[in-house]
């Protein structure tokens, strides 16, 4: 059985998706948490941008969580099946009762999102930043890289 303070294997992967276009998208209004645990999670930037942030977690170094899912009324149990940010993002909304609530346009079928990227572009891109995370984990856990003496 392997323990938490076990050193993990990590492999290499690689993301593809067969989507040519990003999915259509219905308007939708939801909720993001200002505070989780009593933990701030939205930092504000300017004007009603936010950035979806973990800095206050005491653990923030050796969490697996990468980001804070969305709310579909003002119930903070009324997580959203599958929409959510990840940390880094930053979110446009209005902020009340430690609440940001999130505007979210309808949508058609397109090639690439509001940010110029193909549906691989983000995968790639979550994917290079969740196996960076991991570098980081391993490192404050002291674990070994599996592969780090091959250059991989």
């Amino acid at each position: 059985m392997e323990r938490n303070s076990s050193a993990p294997h990590l492999y290499r992967a690689a993301v593809a998706s067969c989507a040519e276009k990003w999915a259509p998208e219905e308007a939708e209004t939801l909720y993001l948490p200002e505070k989780i645990n009593g933990e701030r999670r939205l930092k504000h930037v300017e004007g009603q941008s936010y950035l979806v942030d973990i800095t206050e977690n005491p653990n923030h170094q050796t969490t697996l969580m990468t980001g804070v899912t969305y709310r579909t009324s003002m119930d903070m149990a009324a997580r959203h099946p599958y929409n959510g940010t990840m940390f880094g993002d930053i979110v446009e909304g209005e902020l009340a009762n430690g609440l940001l609530k999130v505007v979210l346009q309808k949508k058609e079928s397109m090639r690439l999102n509001d940010k110029g990227q193909t549906v691989n572009d983000c995968l790639n891109e979550r994917s290079v930043g969740s196996i960076d995370r991991l570098k980081h984990i391993y490192a404050a856990k002291g674990f070994p890289l599996v592969g780090a003496a091959r250059g991989s």
